[in-house]
């Protein structure tokens, strides 16, 4: 028992003290019975204000924990004394401050991760355990086509994909591995996201999944174009090659003792090694492209000489394979 409850202990025992020496002294000059009716008099009286006065600190500090229960952190009570009420006043006022400035942090860290992840170009979903939406930015919304407030809604209701829905349940089966898939969606036109999916645990508790739409359709499409440009670049060099060969071969065989025909495959031979040096230069040229290097050189010319070199090159393979090649240019201006 603290020194304070001595304290109270004390004056209580005065008080009674005090009330049987009234109760002594008018018994004197009245009768007892007077004398004892005015002593309990004023001890009730007496005990009804205390009861108040301490009823009413205490139904203060009751009403300021009830606030605290709902949430409210901002009343704060504020007795005069150090008695075990004050006390306890004063001890809910440091809890109630520090909670509140705790609640206000997480309040601010919450908005600066919703800040960072509404303003990512990448589409992102974060959905509950019961696959409810908590947050999708405006990234998603527009790869999507969808407008409108998705929150608290199933994720199916705007995602009707099998195998985002697969994806789902494969993080929810392993959650403690991150999930990838690459899936094609058909809105508007095609478009190819590598989607990355992991699990929102709290003390090994599945709590949810956050998914990241990267758009990779234009990655995609440049592979494409690579793959595609490196068949062209191959049968392209495959034309100067296989005519530098053809003569190469044919003087070899004994064209070289004719000096006119050996002169004319030489110089085919020539052409087609300089156009096989041109085509190296078009793929640094375009290596330079891709790196913002190059500037484009544009001046007119004349297509019935670059035709005539262009049928004269492939005249073996044109004869090899008895194809018949007319130039219908005409002459040039």
């Amino acid at each position: 028992m603290s020194l304070k409850i001595h304290h109270k202990i004390v004056f209580i025992i005065a008080a009674v003290t005090f009330l049987f020496g009234i109760i002594y002294h008018f018994s004197f000059f009245y009768s007892f019975p007077y004398a004892f009716g005015l002593a309990w008099g004023i001890s009730i009286l007496s005990g009804y204000f205390l009861a108040y006065y301490f009823s009413g600190r205490i139904r203060q500090v009751l009403h300021m924990a009830k606030r605290m229960a709902l949430g409210d952190f901002s009343g704060r009570i504020f007795f005069k004394g150090q008695d075990e009420i004050a006390q306890l006043a004063q001890a809910l006022n440091e809890v109630s401050g520090k909670v509140n400035s705790r609640v206000d942090k997480a309040d601010v860290e919450k908005s600066h991760l919703e800040v960072v992840l509404l303003s990512l170009s990448e589409g992102v979903l974060v959905i509950d355990q019961e696959e409810r939406i908590i947050l999708i930015n405006d990234s998603l919304c527009k790869i999507l086509e969808v407008h409108g407030e998705f929150v608290g809604k199933k994720s199916i209701e705007i995602i009707r994909h099998r195998d985002i829905q697969d994806l789902i349940a494969q993080v929810r089966n392993h959650p403690q591995k991150v999930q990838s898939r690459e899936i094609a969606l058909a809105v508007g036109q095609e478009r190819i996201f590598n989607i990355h999916a992991t699990s929102i645990l709290r003390e090994g508790s599945f709590e949810g999944v956050v998914l990241i739409f990267h758009d990779i359709t234009d990655l995609r499409r440049l592979e494409k174009i690579r793959q595609e440009f490196v068949a062209n670049v191959s049968h392209e060099l495959r034309t100067p090659i296989a005519s530098i060969k053809g003569y190469a071969e044919t003087l070899l065989d004994g064209a070289l003792d004719n000096k006119k025909d050996a002169r004319e495959f030489v110089d085919i031979i020539h052409t087609d090694s300089e156009r096989l040096a041109r085509l190296i230069n078009d793929l640094l040229d375009l290596s330079r492209v891709e790196f913002s290097r190059f500037q484009m050189e544009r001046k007119p010319c004349l297509l019935k000489p670059i035709i005539e070199k262009v049928l004269v090159g492939l005249q073996p393979q044109i004869t090899a394979k008895f194809i018949k090649v007319e130039d219908q240019m005409g002459s040039p201006h």
